[in-house]
């Protein structure tokens, strides 16, 4: 269990958590994305600490809306390939065949679908790149925003919409809900 802190500043925040940062401020938690160096690609650690701290937050009675935004120049650039299905074992999938790409894809959207889930509204702030798996967070988050950003995903695929808000990705580039 990660037991939240506070800092010099009085927001409550958890240390415990490597590739994110949760703080608690005036009813809002804001969680970021703290991959910088990747442009905060998403990784198995990352998704498991996204999902846990979106949880937490709903569980916060203090907390009545949540935040998601990346640090550094991009919200996210998607899954980090170098890091897709986690530690390899004996016996377990490895992301190698057809049947393990689809089995991890559905086991990262169940963990990105707490967005959606949740009993408190979630805002992801969209900024600079929203790539790839990256619009998948875009598109979990009830209310999307963006600012000056490029978003791109797969052909053939929304991307950014979910059944309550348009597509992102036929958002002008400097719009915001």
């Amino acid at each position: 269990m990660r037991t939240p802190s506070k800092d010099e500043n009085g927001m409550r925040e958890s240390t415990n958590y490597e590739d994110i940062r949760y703080e608690v401020e005036d009813g809002r938690a804001r969680i970021t994305l703290a991959r910088p160096k990747t442009h905060n690609a998403m990784t198995p650690r990352l998704l498991e600490e996204l999902e846990h701290a979106l949880w937490e937050a709903d569980a916060d009675c203090a907390v009545h809306s949540v935040i998601l935004r990346g640090e550094g120049v991009s919200f996210c650039s998607g899954y980090d390939l170098a890091a897709l299905g986690g530690e390899k074992r004996p016996g377990h999938r490895t992301g190698r065949t057809h049947d393990d790409d689809i089995w991890l894809i559905e086991q990262n959207n169940r963990r990105i679908r707490a967005l959606w889930e949740m009993h408190k509204p979630s805002i992801a702030q969209v900024h600079g790149n929203c790539l790839a798996g990256g619009t998948d967070l875009a598109r979990w988050a009830p209310c999307p925003t963006t600012s000056g950003c490029t978003i791109a995903a797969r052909s053939g695929r929304s991307g950014c919409s979910s059944p309550e808000t348009p597509s992102l990705a036929r958002t002008p580039r400097r719009s915001a809900w």
